[in-house]
């Protein structure tokens, strides 16, 4: 008498696929949990163009996977586009000053009617800087009252990286132009959104997340408060005597300090490490010459020497220490400039020892 043996269904097929496949995400899943766990959060929050996403493109390319070709290539635009605004600001200023104060401001007659052209451009729908018109912005740009106006760029927040995009407005209006890493860096756009990026450093892993500064954004910013291990908060102290874009009435130094106390005392970072960045110190340094610091309703009390860079900077270090409501918690502070890769590898390297530091602490307190 022979055995029966029963036929495996399609049915039954399917049924072990499914379970394999499950074991196999099951697997993945835990593997990346596992490796999640070593990794640290540090979280970069600011106001709009304080030089967050500066800091984070620097981070990224010195200790990520950094930026491939077709990453520069998608920047083109935005390099154009701050070039050609640059330019319209610049323009705009000169006239504004050759009729209320100074005939030295004024553009050269012979450039008139292509500055005026030039300033009917609609900013919305510039995608490219032909060779004619980068000739343009160099004869702009060599005018003596828009180099006049120019220095009077700390009074109308001229963007820090006109000059840079100006003097290599050659390259830049040339044909096939390709965006190099340091345009990619000195380039202004606004983050919309959350970035987050990964890297290691010295066999530790990291996540860096980076949000839009500007109010509209700000609500998505609760999504990013779980698990941080380090708040890294940054702020111009060169605009000091700016107003921020969203409301022409609010000082952006002060509007950096009233968010810096909501988050400094929030409960999601009671535990948390702070680490205050005062950034565009370069730009700072130049414009105190030129604007007291107390041109700023927050630093009105200041009665130390307006030009000292290191007695301002302090000055209004101690100010955000001030903000400060709970007792146990630590600051660190550092003065940066985020365009400086040299000083951003030095800054870095001191947050990442805090960060690891604290981990140490938590895992194995008194160590």
């Amino acid at each position: 008498m022979g055995l029966c043996a029963s036929e495996e269904t399609s049915e039954d097929k399917i049924t072990m696929e499914t379970r394999k496949r499950g074991k196999a995400v099951n697997h993945r899943l835990r593997k990346y949990e596992a490796e999640e766990e070593d990794v640290m959060k540090l979280l970069l929050l600011g106001t709009g163009g304080s030089g967050k996403s500066t800091l984070c493109k620097q981070i990224i390319n010195m200790y990520g996977r950094g930026f491939t070709k077709s990453d520069l290539e998608r920047m083109t635009p935005m390099v154009y586009h701050n070039v050609v605004s640059n330019m319209q600001r610049l323009i705009k200023y000169s006239y504004h000053y050759a009729k209320a104060e100074d005939r030295e401001y004024a553009i050269s007659s012979e450039l008139k009617g292509d500055c005026k052209e030039f300033m009917d451009q609609d900013l919305s729908l510039q995608t490219n800087v032909t060779l004619e018109e980068g000739r343009k912005i160099a004869r702009f740009w060599a005018d003596p009252g828009i180099q006049k106006t120019f220095m009077m760029r700390h009074h109308f927040g001229l963007q820090p990286n006109a000059k840079y995009f100006f003097d290599h407005i050659e390259r830049i209006a040339r044909p096939g132009y390709v965006v190099s890493f340091e345009d990619f860096v000195q380039t202004r756009t606004a983050t919309t959104g959350i970035v987050e990026r990964k890297f290691h450093m010295g066999g530790h892993g990291f996540r860096l997340v980076d949000v839009g500064g500007q109010r509209s954004e700000r609500r998505k910013w609760i999504h990013c408060f779980s698990e941080v291990a380090c708040v890294m908060y940054v702020c111009a102290i060169s605009e000091y005597n700016e107003e921020i874009f969203e409301a022409s009435n609010t000082n952006s130094l002060e509007e950096s300090m009233r968010l810096f106390k909501e988050i400094c005392n929030s409960e999601c970072f009671k535990r948390t490490h702070m680490i205050l960045f005062l950034n565009k110190r370069d730009v700072f340094a130049e414009k105190i010459k030129e604007c007291c610091i107390t041109t700023c309703p927050a630093l009105a009390d200041y009665k130390g020497d307006s030009s000292d860079v290191k007695e301002t900077t302090k000055f209004i270090r101690d100010k955000f220490f001030s903000m400060n409501e709970l007792y146990d918690k630590t600051i660190y502070a550092h003065v940066t400039c985020a365009t400086d890769p040299s000083n951003v590898r030095f800054v870095f390297s001191s947050v990442a020892d805090i960060v690891l530091q604290n981990s140490l602490d938590v895992t194995m307190p008194g160590w």
